[in-house]
């Protein structure tokens, strides 16, 4: 067990400083129950070594060190009458709450309609949440599941779309409308330019020709929407099939169904597939770590 100690060196001058600092050590060294079990061993310790036993214990000289002795003494033995019940422990030890929550049971669970890995989840406002793309053993997939919470179970396939192309990682957001935007991923002739839009008010996708395209196919981009209703689509990997990382950023713009071009869009300062991204309280937005090439972004 590793112990952190904050031992600061004993002072000379008296024995109030002695017991200060052994106090640190042992406050840190020991916690709850074994605090309270080694109290009389520590007090034990310090009146056997502190004090001339030989010469009877009420020889102490009335000095001022004698007598800051016998404070500290009196202050250990109430701490060991403090020790005496559980209840009393817990008001002396530093109290640690307990873990809260926890998984359902597998049995109580209920199951997708399809096993896919590499999808998307997102949270729609009526607090339903859509499952997209993935991919299983066969490749990509266009299928969706949609959970909902209220009756703790997973709509059926015959009653859920189809997205227009199968994609695996792609990038999904919420819009203010509250329908979903998926951009991207790989699909089974590589990555994807295309978008979907899902909207759930009649659990439909919007028409393939009815969408615009990204300036670049990307696969493990992230996205987030931002203050104004647009949604900042970044990085992810390019179309070529050899790993390379992009720098390049989408910009999709509800209220005209369109994406910027790649001329009007920054790029961010290093290639990153598969970042982190989050909205800051500034409006701004977070895009961290990634993969570059063959090497970690940091």
């Amino acid at each position: 067990m590793a112990i952190a100690v904050n031992y600061r060196p004993p002072l000379r001058q008296g024995n109030l400083e002695y017991l200060s600092s052994a106090w640190d050590w042992y406050y840190s060294a020991f916690a709850g129950s074994q605090r309270c079990a080694t109290f009389r061993v520590f007090t034990w310790i310090v009146m056997s070594s502190r004090l001339n036993i030989n010469r009877g214990l009420f020889r102490l000289p009335m000095t001022l060190n004698g007598a800051l002795m016998w404070c500290s003494i009196a202050f250990l033995i109430a701490l060991n009458f403090g020790c005496g019940s559980d209840s009393s422990t817990r008001r002396l030890a530093q109290s640690t709450p307990a873990l809260s929550g926890s998984f359902t049971p597998a049995a109580s669970t209920p199951s997708m309609n399809h096993a896919r890995e590499d999808a998307t989840a997102t949270l729609l406002k009526d607090g339903k949440v859509l499952v997209a793309g993935g991919q299983d053993l066969s490749g990509a997939l266009a299928s969706i599941g949609l959970f909902d919470p209220a009756t703790t179970s997973f709509a059926p396939t015959g009653s859920l779309p189809t997205m227009n192309a199968a994609r695996s990682h792609p990038a999904a957001t919420l819009l203010l409308s509250g329908k979903v935007l998926i951009a991207g991923g790989s699909g089974p002739s590589g990555s994807l330019g295309s978008v979907e839009l899902y909207n759930p008010s009649t659990n439909t996708f919007a028409s393939a020709l009815s969408l615009s395209s990204m300036n670049t196919a990307r696969v493990g981009a992230v996205s987030a929407l931002l203050l104004n209703g647009k949604v900042l689509i970044a990085g992810g990997k390019n179309p070529g099939g050899v790993g390379e990382s992009l720098h390049s950023v989408e910009l999709y713009d509800p209220s005209t169904n369109t994406l910027a071009s790649a001329i009007s869009s920054p790029v961010m300062n290093d290639f990153r597939a598969f970042p982190t991204i989050t909205p800051i309280s500034s409006g701004n937005v977070l895009i961290a770590d990634g993969l570059e090439a063959l090497f970690i972004s940091a």
